[in-house]
C-alpha cells in the first residue's frame, strides 16, 4: 500500500509543505510518471502537514481546530505563481522529500546496482584498456566511502562518483562530443535534459534556434538522443563531433 509522504521547502524564513503518494512520487522521479499531478494528495500548500492531519482528525472527532493553508498572495510572492502544480514542482525539485526508511534502503540498493553496472560497462582501466569487473568496482566504492543519493538519478551522480573512485581504482570513462540544433519552443526542456546527462561545453542562439556542443559519457549518448528527440518530437538536428 502506498504511503503519504511530505515534500518540504524552506524559503523567506518560512516552511511550505505538500503531501504526496510515495509510490507515485518515485515513479515521477524515475520518469515513469509524466506529471507530478498524479502523485499529489494535498490540493494546497501548508505550513505543517503533520499538524494539519492531526487537526483534521480533531475536527472529525470534536469539530475543533484550524487548517492553516498558505494564502495565494504569499505563494505569488515566494514562488512567482499561484498555480498549485507549478508551486508543487518547485517544492519537490528544490526542497526535501521525506521518503520512508524502507524506500530509502530499496532506492540505495537500486542506485548502487545501476552505478556499478554502468561503470563496469562504460569505464576502462586506462593502462590495460580493459573494463573493471563489478566486484572490483564494489570494493573500490566501499574503500572510497562513496555516498549515493537515493533520490538523484544515477547518471547525475556518475561524474562525482568516478572522481571519488580514481584514488582507489584506475578508471576512465570514454566520452563523446555531440552538437545540437534545437528550436526555441523546445530549447528550455531539452537543455534541462542535456545538462543532467552531459556537460554543455558551449552554447549560443542564432535566430530562433539554440545551438550547443555537449560532452557525454559514451554509454549515455543514445539515452540523451532519445530523450531530446522525445521532447522535440524529432524536430532537432544532432551530430557526433569527430576528432575531439
Amino acid at each position: 500500500m502506498s504511503k503519504e509522504i511530505i515534500a518540504r521547502y524552506f524559503s523567506h524564513g518560512k516552511r511550505y509543505e505538500i503531501l504526496l503518494d510515495s509510490e507515485k512520487y518515485l515513479e515521477y522521479r524515475d520518469g515513469r510518471l509524466e506529471s507530478l499531478k498524479d502523485a499529489l494528495i494535498s490540493d494546497g500548500v501548508f505550513r505543517d502537514i503533520g499538524k494539519i492531519r492531526t487537526k483534521e482528525r480533531a475536527l472529525m472527532a470534536e469539530n475543533t481546530g484550524v487548517v492553516e493553508q498558505v494564502p495565494t498572495d504569499e505563494l505569488q510572492h515566494v514562488f512567482g505563481t499561484t498555480e498549485f502544480l507549478k508551486v508543487a514542482e518547485i517544492i519537490v525539485d528544490k526542497g526535501e522529500v521525506q521518503i520512508t526508511v524502507e524506500q530509502r534502503h530499496e532506492l540505495l540498493e537500486q542506485k548502487r546496482r545501476q552505478i556499478v553496472a554502468f561503470i563496469s560497462a562504460q569505464a576502462i582501466d586506462p593502462k590495460t584498456k580493459l573494463p573493471h569487473p563489478p566486484l572490483r568496482i564494489e570494493n573500490a566504492m566501499e574503500q572510497a566511502g562513496v555516498r549515493i543519493d537515493p533520490l538523484k538519478k544515477a547518471e547525475e551522480q556518475m561524474a562525482d562518483i568516478i572522481r571519488q573512485l580514481q584514488p582507489f581504482l584506475p578508471i576512465k570513462l570514454e566520452k563523446r562530443y555531440v552538437a545540437f540544433k534545437i528550436g526555441v519552443e523546445y530549447a528550455s526542456n531539452c537543455r534541462r535534459v542535456i545538462s543532467t546527462i552531459g556537460i554543455i561545453l558551449r552554447e549560443k542562439w542564432v535566430g530562433g534556434d539554440w545551438f550547443c556542443e555537449v560532452e557525454v559519457p559514451a554509454g549515455l549518448q543514445d539515452k540523451m538522443f532519445a530523450q531530446v528527440n522525445a521532447i522535440a518530437h524529432g524536430n532537432v538536428e544532432s551530430r557526433v563531433i569527430e576528432g575531439r
